[in-house]
């Protein structure tokens, strides 16, 4: 019986740390007191410890777009949250369930604030220190909008220390069929991690509509004959 009780409470602690982690660090007391109504609202549920919560107060403040910006750094504070949640969208006739996180949904949110909420994504992606999984949904955001303006920024992080980070960003460029980011994917083919360079191929082939795999010295040979004469 002892040890039941010692594995219940150790359970409890554990889920008690996993939640905390996934709130914001700034205490909700501190919060400030001019946040609009709404916008309040939303950052306070932030703070739920049910992970369903903090998903639907991500979508409510993407929703509001840059009239929300001053949630920005709490939606920051969670780009790490990686508890899935299943969520049903009404496609025509048909219910689509789907699989996501708080922390894409954040990133997803914070894009959707405009120019301000790109600069507050780059700082995640390229600072130093940053929480690894943060920087991972960051760069698979970028790669999900459609937003070219986040090219330079996922060329940079192809050589992120992290090679999930990499991986990420590699296929972002990909989605994005940005020709810019060609001759680095070809330079992340010798990336020591075979996922990543196996990815950074993929995203070749999407973008170029060739196949020479793994092979530099191919694409190199074939980005020759893309040159324009002189």
């Amino acid at each position: 019986m002892r040890l039941s009780v010692i594995g219940i409470v150790a359970v409890f602690v554990l889920a008690s740390v996993i939640v905390s982690n996934a709130q914001p660090k700034t205490p909700k007391d501190a919060i400030p007191k001019n946040l609009p109504g709404a916008v309040r609202k939303q950052v306070e549920r932030l703070y739920s410890a049910d992970p369903i919560e903090r998903n639907q107060a991500c979508d409510e403040l993407a929703a509001m777009g840059d009239k929300a910006v001053l949630a920005i750094p709490f939606l920051v504070e969670i780009l790490h949250d990686r508890t899935p949640v299943m969520r049903n969208t009404r496609v025509g006739d048909q219910i689509v369930v789907s699989s996501a996180t708080p922390g894409l949904q954040a990133g997803r949110a914070i894009l959707n604030m405009g120019k301000a909420g790109l600069d507050a994504l780059s700082g995640v992606l390229e600072g130093e220190g940053q929480d690894e999984e943060a920087q991972r949904n960051v760069a698979r955001i970028m790669g999900e909008s459609g937003n070219l303006a986040t090219v330079p920024l996922l060329i940079r992080a192809l050589t992120n220390k992290s090679e999930w980070v990499r991986y990420d960003a590699a296929w972002s460029l990909g989605a994005l069929k940005s020709k810019d980011a060609i001759p680095h994917l070809i330079g992340l083919l010798g990336d020591s991690v075979h996922n990543v360079s196996s990815e950074a191929a993929y995203s070749l082939k999407k973008i170029t509509g060739e196949s020479f795999g793994e092979d530099a010295a191919k694409w190199k040979a074939w980005m020759d004959t893309q040159k324009k004469p002189q």
